[in-house]
């Protein structure tokens, strides 16, 4: 009994440095994609189909799967533009295509950045009655990674991301 009345007092201490040391998450607070992006266009299917092709290329996002048959596309794994929030839940870079969980080091009270961002784009093409267009764009195995140091090397772990809408609306702006 003697040895646990002085080994609890020891742990406490310890436990709540681990805890004062922890990383301090910051949740996504705004509201973003959830589900695949949906644009109807007055262009003819043909017309929608090379316009994204060609913003693939000017955007220099490699195509790994492209059937114009099913009017399907998918991007190879590509890297992401990505942003924080501000304390406010908008977005720092407006433009970025991806927003990411901040981690702030509670150390130097310094936010970690991630190591890397990335993630696929599939874009299904459909042609619709009264010669309109469908296309829905959506942003799939997003992975969002944090590095960090221990005793044991180099660690990562991943961070929550979501679209922001942006890529997909640069692609709604480049078919109209």
């Amino acid at each position: 009994m003697t040895k646990l009345k002085i080994a609890f007092p020891l742990i406490l201490i310890v436990l709540s440095f681990m805890t004062g040391c922890a990383i301090k998450t910051i949740p996504i607070k705004g509201t973003y994609l959830d589900k695949p992006y949906e644009i109807i266009s007055d262009k003819s299917k043909d017309l929608v189909w090379d316009k994204i092709i060609d913003f693939f290329a000017q955007n220099g996002l490699s195509i790994k799967i492209i059937d114009r048959s099913s009017g399907l596309i998918i991007s190879d794994k590509s890297a992401l533009t990505w942003t924080f929030e501000d304390s406010k839940g908008k977005l720092i870079n407006p433009n970025a295509w991806i927003v990411i969980e901040k981690s702030i080091d509670p150390g130097p009270n310094k936010v970690i950045k991630p190591s890397s961002v990335t993630g696929d784009w599939n874009v299904r093409i459909k042609e619709l009655p009264n010669n309109k267009t469908s296309i829905n764009v959506n942003l799939v195995n997003i992975i969002a990674k944090r590095a960090y140091a221990s005793k044991y090397g180099i660690n990562e772990y991943e961070i929550k991301a979501l679209s922001t809408g942006n890529f997909e609306k640069l692609i709604s702006d480049q078919i109209k």
